[in-house]
């Protein structure tokens, strides 16, 4: 009943349609117009920080000039061996990332 019939043209054009072009029209009457929006990318591979914490954990030092040397295929390798502590490193530095960036607004000293 819900995806065919009633009086529509096609699959989803029934009680459904309707109902969703409504909800899609009262989100900006209640939440308003969006005014600003962020896409973030998290860019591992470029992050040397992450290769040599990476290597650490396996007993490993590495330097910066020898993580510049890893190939694409090595740090893929390193990154998809370890996807928990690359998700926790990740979430700190987008933390203090943002801690940075609004700070200055909430009037507090970055830790």
């Amino acid at each position: 009943m819900f995806w065919g019939g009633g009086g529509g043209g096609g699959v989803g054009c029934g009680v459904l349609g309707p109902l969703f072009l409504n909800f899609l029209g009262s989100v900006p009457e209640k939440l308003g117009i969006p005014i600003w929006f962020m896409t973030l990318s998290c860019a591992h591979l470029r992050w040397p920080k992450v290769f040599q914490i990476l290597a650490r954990i396996q007993g490993n030092e590495l330097t910066d000039k020898q993580v510049d040397a890893l190939s694409c295929n090595e740090r893929c390798l390193m990154l998809n061996l370890n996807p928990v502590v690359v998700a926790k490193h990740t979430r700190k530095e987008m933390r203090h990332s943002s801690l940075k960036c609004c700070s200055p607004m909430l009037n507090r000293p970055v830790k």
